[in-house]
């Protein structure tokens, strides 16, 4: 298990012979923070251990000392059994707060994923927006999709992949000026299709100071998502915040391709001030904290200013209770150091290239290949109630179609679609693994993104190899692709600071989920996987020791949908 190191302090109630007056300092020693004086050694005094305050731990951790120190390595698992009679809770509830029904608006746009995606300006632009739309909104971000029962207890699945389907997000709105709903900040419950209201009246002067970059402009709603840290941590221990990224950046994706779908602008921002939105939302900051946030904007100027009467009310003070999802919750101290690390951040002048700093030089690039037919995609809200994480794939051909529009759909940029809005950070590099696709050599590719082009690293098939490095899941070595989303750590944090790894895994964690979607859309499978055995899946790949894989998404034909495939190719 990860612990954090304890601090050594050298107690000086009264300076000793071998103390130099003046000298004492700090010093930083294989991972401890020693309080001393340079002739100071432990025998010299009495010492006592502490956990290091917030403060020390920033001077001490980074996003790759997290990264590295929560690697998997197959000399060194240890067992971990799971407290069943302490599973957290996947729902949040708010006892006693009013909740709101949402309109069963069932008129979706039936624009297919590359539709939705493919557009400079957003589907039929809306001048205004109101509770059927912002319904719609929340639906498609985030819904329930099929229950099961399994153990004597009902399973929900979700349109939202998550890793161990603990579900460790949530989803908040500020409302400042939708038709048929009072403006306030609301809870979004899929269980009940409702939004239960936290706090009355207008916030958009709080949020002018919390989040400039959603708050500017026209906005008429702002969408925050959270991680409730246990809920992932029961499972994945110091783990764990790698999936409260990854997952909320799923749930990210959805909420941006359903403000496309609704025909709003928006604007995603990864950069608030954390402390104070985190008690703007009523949240337990030990237990849940705001990861990212995105504007709904229209053509119509939001209120300059607004009555009294009508200001944000405070938080209760019972709202904090309710980040609370089990009876004993253990709090990693690897997860808050790096959390709260990154609430620091930098802007370069001149972002990094990822893909380069990899260190990976393919043979040549190509253009995306084109597909030949047309093959009729779901619509994007039928491929999200249809999303599911599939294993059963089949060793057959992907016909090259199949490859381009995967390929086509992970290319776009998605993250602003409002003039003026700030760039957002592009922090990961993507690459993929071939096996067994139509009139493509099988090895390891980049995908520039940019210029929409792939290039040849190595030939060979990687997949078994991936497959063993996976934990051995070997159900892996059937997939045709293998798709890798990965970043250089150390020039990710030198450009961006500790924030930087929130802007790499949220991004991983939101092209991961267009990629289920994709896959979906045209009756492929798809299964997002993060544990791995970090240092082999970099050797593997021949990346250097500053550059890692995040995370790990295998599509290609499943049982379900090969004979239609088959019927189709």
């Amino acid at each position: 298990m990860l612990a954090w190191p304890p601090i050594r302090l050298a107690l000086h109630p009264t300076p000793s012979k071998c103390c130099l007056p003046g000298k004492r300092s700090m010093k930083i020693s294989s991972g401890n923070i020693v309080t001393s004086c340079p002739r100071c050694t432990p025998k010299c005094h009495g010492e006592v251990e502490r956990p290091p305050n917030i403060q020390e731990r920033q001077m001490t951790i980074s996003a790759a000392d997290y990264h590295r120190a929560t690697s998997y390595d197959r000399l060194k698992m240890t067992g971990h059994a799971l407290d069943w009679s302490n599973q957290p809770s996947v729902f949040k509830s708010y006892i006693g707060q009013p909740l709101i029904s949402l309109p069963d608006d069932q008129s979706f746009s039936r624009a297919t994923l590359w539709d939705v995606l493919g557009h400079d300006d957003p589907l039929d632009r809306k001048s205004e927006i109101d509770l059927s739309c912002l319904s719609r909104v929340l639906v498609l971000t985030h819904t329930i999709t099929a229950k099961a029962r399994y153990g004597g207890a009902d399973f929900f699945y979700r349109s939202v992949a998550s890793a161990g389907a603990l579900y460790p997000f949530e989803l908040y709105v500020a409302v400042l000026d939708v038709a048929g709903i009072a403006p306030g900040v609301y809870h979004h419950q899929p269980a009940t299709r409702s939004v239960a209201l936290l706090r009355r009246g207008y916030s958009g002067r709080e949020l002018s100071q919390l989040a400039p970059d959603v708050s500017a402009g026209t906005a008429k709603a702002v969408f925050f998502i959270s991680s409730i840290f246990f809920r992932s941590s029961w499972k994945y221990r110091e783990r764990a915040y790698r999936y409260h990224l990854l997952d909320s950046g799923h749930l990210l994706e959805n909420l941006i391709l359903a403000l496309r779908s609704e025909g709003l602008s928006y604007r995603v921002a990864f950069d608030f001030d954390d402390k104070g939105l985190n008690e703007f939302l009523g949240f337990d900051q030990e237990r849940e904290g705001c990861l990212a946030a995105a504007a709904a904007a229209s053509g119509v100027s939001a209120p300059s200013h607004v009555d009294a009467e009508t200001s944000l009310e405070f938080p209760g003070p019972h709202l904090p209770v309710c980040s609370r999802v089990a009876p004993r919750e253990t709090q990693y101290p690897a997860i808050k150091a790096i959390h709260e690390a990154s609430f620091r951040s930098n802007r370069p002048d001149v972002p990094p290239d990822v893909l380069k700093a990899l260190g990976l030089k393919p043979r040549s690039w190509k253009p995306l290949p084109r597909p030949r037919q047309s093959l009729e995609p779901m619509s994007l809200p039928e491929a999200l109630i249809k999303r599911r994480s599939m294993r059963n794939f089949v060793k057959t051909i992907l016909p090259r179609d199949h490859l381009s529009l995967l390929l086509d759909a992970v290319c776009y940029d998605a993250m602003s679609h409002e003039h003026g809005a700030p760039p957002s950070p592009d922090a990961i590099a993507v690459g993929f693994l071939a096996g067994n696709v139509e009139g493509l050599e099988p090895g390891f590719y980049l995908l520039d993104r940019r210029n929409r082009s792939f290039g040849l690293v190595q030939s060979g098939f990687f997949a078994p190899s991936m497959a063993h490095i996976c934990l051995d899941q070997q159900w892996l070595a059937n997939c045709a692709l293998h798709f890798l989303f990965l970043t250089n750590l150390t020039v990710l944090e030198r450009a961006y600071g500790p924030r930087g790894y929130r802007y790499a895994m949220l991004q991983a964690g939101s092209l991961g989920q267009r990629l289920y979607l994709a896959a979906t859309s045209i009756r492929l499978g798809c299964c997002g996987i993060g544990a791995f055995y970090d240092d082999e899946a970099a050797q593997l790949l021949g990346l250097g020791d500053e550059s890692r894989v995040l995370y790990v998404a295998a599509a290609g034909p499943v049982r379900k949908w090969v004979e239609p495939m088959k019927q189709n190719g």
